[in-house]
C-alpha cells in the first residue's frame, strides 16, 4: 500500500535527478537568454527524484529513500535549494484515505483522495491539501462525492476519477463514473473554481435507443467480475472549456462506425453526429482546446475513399455554433517534405496521380491568433512494433519503439484554407508556445551541418555527447522563419555528459521555462530565463 501511495503521489508532471547543489548560468550569445542548470546528480541515494510541482515561485520533487522515507525538495526562482525535509512515506497520506490524482491550481497543490467503507457500503471522494513547510498532506479532507447504498463499487478506484482543465485554468473539472445497470452509463461531474471551491454538480446520463454509449469509441469490459467498466485510457474522458460547457464524444455500442459529439451545458446534454459516409472515413485523434481560446474543438483523422487523400478534419464543439468542419488536405510536395521522402518516392507517387498519406503525424498544438486565423504544429511521430526472440528459451518478446521526427507548422484563414506551410527538421522531442503573435519551437536534437556546435561535436566521433537545445522563432502572420538558434549545446556545459532522451518545458514565472531531460539513470533540469521576448 505504501509503495502504491508514493507511486501516485510521484507521478506527476516531470521526471527528474539532480547532479549538483549549485546551479550554474550559460548565456548564449546569439540571444539574450540565461540559462540554470539545475542541481541533480544520479539514483545514488535512491529512487528517482520526482519534480511534483511547478508553481510560480518553486520546483518541489520526491525521492524515495531507504528505511520508507520520502525526500522532498524545494527549488528557488534561480533553481538552488531553498529547503528539504524528510519524512516517513506512510504519513504523507491520512491513513484514512487512498491518493488518485495529484494536481496544482493558484500556486497551490492539491491532491483527490477515496475512501470505501464496505460495511456501508459508501464510497467517498476528498479533496487535500499539501502543506509545503510540513511535507505532507493536511488531514483536513473536504468531501466533494459520495456515492451510497450500492455495492457496485469495490473499490472506489474503480469508478476512474479524472481531472481536467479549462484552456484559462480558470475551471477545473473532477469527474467519476457512478453504479449504474447495464446499458446504462452516467458520471458525476463537478466543476471548481482555482481555490478548489465547488460551482456546480451534475449527475448526468448517456442513453439513447442506438445502444450503449461507449465514451471515446473505446470498447467496454467486465473487470473483476463488474459489469460494463469503462477501459481506461489514462486521459479524462471529458473536457470543460473556459465557458464551464464540458464535452465528450464516442460510439454507440448498435452503431460503432459513427461518432457522435456530446457537449453538456447545466447539465443538458446537446448530441451531435460527426459527418461521415460510405466514402468519408473518420476517426477521432482527440478533443482539444487551442491556446488563446475560449473553445474546445473536436479533431479527427479522415480519408477520402474516392479520391485517396488523407487528413485532419476540425470541427467546434461549442453549444450554438454553427460554424461547418474544417477539412486539411495537403499537397504532395509539402507532406514529402514533412515525412522525409525521398525525391525518387515523391516523383512516383506524382507521376501516378496518388495522395501521400497522412498516417504518422501527431496533432501537436494549436493556436487562435487575434484576426481568428489558426497557426496548426505538427510533429512526425513513428511508433513501429517490433519483436525479439533468444536463443535459449523459446520466447518471443513485443515491443514498439518511438522516432519522433520533423514539424510541419501550417497556418489556416478564417474560412480553414491553408495559407501557408513550414518544415522545421529535428530529430527529437519539441515544445512550442506563442509569444506576442510568434511562435516559438524549442527542441532538442542531435549535430548537423548548420551549426559550428554541432560540427565539433561530430568530429569527436561521439553521439552521446551530440545533443543539442535550439529554438526556431516564427513570424505567425506569415510563417517567416529564423535561423535555428542554439540555446545550448553539451559542447558548451561539459558537466552533463550524458544525451538527453527527452524533456518538457513548463512555464515558471514572468519569461521563464524550466525544462528537464533524462538518459538512463540520470536527470538534468534547465532554467531558461527570459525566454518570452
Amino acid at each position: 500500500m505504501l509503495t502504491t501511495k508514493l507511486t501516485l503521489f510521484c507521478s506527476v508532471i516531470l521526471l527528474l535527478v539532480s547532479l549538483n547543489n549549485q546551479a550554474q548560468n550559460f548565456k548564449n550569445r546569439s540571444r539574450d537568454v540565461e540559462l540554470c542548470f539545475g542541481g541533480f546528480s544520479e539514483n545514488s541515494e535512491g529512487g528517482d527524484e520526482r519534480m511534483i510541482a511547478v508553481l510560480n515561485e518553486v520546483v518541489v520533487t520526491a525521492q524515495e529513500q531507504r528505511g520508507g522515507y520520502t525526500l522532498f525538495r524545494v527549488y528557488d526562482s534561480e533553481l538552488n535549494l531553498s529547503d528539504s525535509g524528510l519524512v516517513e512515506t506512510k504519513s504523507i497520506v491520512p491513513e484514512s484515505v487512498i491518493l488518485s490524482q495529484v494536481f496544482s491550481s493558484k500556486n497551490s497543490l492539491f491532491g483527490l483522495a477515496y475512501k470505501t467503507d464496505k460495511e456501508q457500503k459508501i464510497n467517498e471522494l476528498y479533496v487535500l491539501e499539501f502543506d509545503l513547510k510540513e511535507f505532507r498532506f493536511r488531514t483536513e479532507k473536504q468531501l466533494i462525492s459520495s456515492v451510497v447504498g450500492s455495492p457496485y463499487f469495490r473499490d472506489f478506484h474503480h469508478s476512474f476519477i479524472y481531472v481536467d482543465f479549462s484552456n484559462d485554468s480558470s475551471l477545473i473539472l473532477v469527474s467519476h463514473k457512478l453504479p449504474t445497470s447495464r446499458g446504462i452509463q452516467s458520471f458525476r461531474l463537478l466543476t471548481f473554481d482555482r481555490d478548489m471551491k465547488l460551482r456546480e454538480s451534475h449527475d448526468v446520463t448517456f442513453q439513447l435507443d442506438q445502444g450503449v454509449f461507449m465514451l471515446q469509441g473505446k470498447e467496454w469490459e467486465a473487470l473483476e467480475g463488474i459489469r460494463n467498466i469503462y477501459r481506461a485510457t489514462g486521459k479524462s474522458a471529458f473536457e470543460i472549456d473556459d465557458y464551464g460547457t464540458i464535452h465528450t464524444y464516442g460510439r454507440y455500442s448498435k452503431d460503432k462506425k459513427q461518432w457522435w459529439t456530446c457537449s453538456i451545458d447545466k447539465g443538458e446534454l446537446h448530441y451531435s453526429k460527426i459527418e461521415q459516409n460510405k466514402n468519408l472515413k473518420v476517426r477521432v485523434v482527440e478533443m482539444s482546446h487551442p491556446v488563446n481560446s475560449k473553445d474546445t474543438w473536436l479533431v479527427a483523422w479522415y480519408r477520402n475513399k474516392l479520391t485517396g487523400k488523407t487528413g485532419f478534419v476540425i470541427r467546434n464543439l461549442n453549444v450554438g455554433v454553427t460554424q461547418e468542419p474544417i477539412y486539411l488536405t495537403w499537397d504532395n510536395e509539402t507532406l514529402g517534405d514533412f515525412l522525409d521522402w525521398s525525391k525518387s518516392n515523391l516523383n512516383n507517387y506524382n507521376r501516378k496521380e496518388k495522395a501521400i498519406r497522412v498516417f504518422s503525424t501527431h496533432w501537436k498544438s494549436w493556436y487562435e491568433l487575434d484576426d481568428n486565423s489558426l497557426v496548426i504544429v505538427m510533429e512526425n511521430k513513428i511508433v513501429m512494433q517490433q519483436s525479439s526472440s533468444s536463443k535459449v528459451a523459446p520466447v518471443t518478446v513485443s515491443y514498439s519503439q518511438t522516432w519522433i521526427k520533423d514539424i510541419l507548422v501550417t497556418k489556416l484563414s478564417q474560412k480553414g484554407e491553408i495559407i501557408e506551410t513550414k518544415v522545421i527538421e529535428k530529430d527529437g522531442q519539441s515544445y512550442t508556445y506563442v509569444d506576442k503573435n510568434f511562435l516559438n519551437v524549442f527542441y532538442v536534437t542531435h549535430f548537423n551541418d548548420k551549426h559550428d556546435e554541432f560540427k565539433e561535436v561530430s568530429e569527436l566521433g561521439l553521439r552521446t555527447l551530440s545533443t543539442v537545445f535550439a529554438m526556431r522563432r516564427i513570424d505567425c502572420q506569415n510563417l517567416q522563419m529564423d535561423e535555428d538558434i542554439v540555446l545550448w549545446s553539451q559542447k558548451a556545459e561539459e558537466t552533463m555528459s550524458f544525451q538527453p532522451s527527452s524533456f518538457k518545458l513548463n512555464k515558471f514565472g514572468e519569461r521563464n521555462y524550466v525544462a528537464w531531460s533524462r538518459y538512463g539513470a540520470k536527470r538534468q533540469m534547465f532554467l531558461f530565463k527570459n525566454l518570452d521576448h
